[in-house]
């Protein structure tokens, strides 16, 4: 019974996910293992008007995506982690220090992402956040801080 149960939740999340990616610009963002990558490729993928080029943005599944600073998004965006099968993980984001040993994210309170904007739309899926820095020499705040008004989290 198990095994079923597991194979219609792992069916129905496959169902969500390309539902979620289906009509919409969708970029994979490949694990380099390069720390700083996933934030700087995200952050860097934009429009001439400052608007994120993609509408998803989709991890690896199975990989650590080591985040040097925190992620800024000023636009509608999803980022999802891809399926991920028995005895995988999903995509993994955790903060690493900088190459001085400190860290890197900015303000109060600081976290893995921080959204801007007005009437935006954010949607996040299928990921693992572990907020202890990689070397364990503290934590970052939180997940999430979001600014500005009529914004939706999902």
């Amino acid at each position: 019974m198990k095994k079923t149960i597991l194979g219609g939740a792992i069916a129905l999340f496959s169902l969500s996910s390309s539902a979620l990616a289906d009509g919409h610009d969708t970029m994979m963002v490949v694990w380099e293992g390069i720390p700083g990558y996933l934030e700087t490729t995200i952050m860097a993928d934009t429009t001439a008007t400052g608007e994120q080029a993609h509408d998803v943005y989709v991890l690896e599944a199975d990989k650590v995506y080591l985040q040097l600073s925190e992620l800024n998004l000023n636009s509608s965006c999803a980022i999802v982690g891809a399926p991920y099968g028995d005895g995988e993980h999903p995509a993994t984001i955790q903060p690493i220090t900088g190459a001085d040993g400190t860290s890197q994210f900015t303000g109060w309170p600081n976290a893995n992402i921080k959204t801007y904007g007005e009437n935006q739309t954010y949607h996040f899926e299928n990921l693992l956040f572990n907020g202890v820095f990689a070397d364990e020499s503290g934590a970052i705040f939180g997940v999430l801080c979001t600014y500005g008004e009529g914004n939706t989290i999902m």
